[in-house]
């Protein structure tokens, strides 16, 4: 079975500046992945926001619980978000 955090294709359609809500995880995301988003603070109801994108649109630089990320848009993917606030 072919990760889904490896696929080829793929587009984070967000807005920068903008706060969401993570409401879970995708059903195909992986134990691992799953484990490392939830100790490192992405846990159901947290809000998140999304301060910059790279030139290339495969990383993200975001903010959740007062902590500043840098995630690849793949595994951001994994992440089912609620809408703006």
């Amino acid at each position: 079975m072919q990760n889904p955090c490896e696929s080829k294709s793929f587009n984070l359609n967000v807005k920068i500046g903008k706060v969401y809500k993570i409401m879970g995880y995708k059903p195909n995301i992986t134990f691992l992945y799953k484990r490392r988003l939830l100790e490192l603070g992405f846990v159901s109801g947290e809000e998140i926001t999304f301060l910059k994108k790279s030139m290339q649109g495969k990383t993200f630089l975001v903010f959740v619980r007062n902590v500043v990320f840098t995630i690849d848009a793949k595994l951001l993917g994994q992440i089912i978000l609620g809408g703006e606030e």
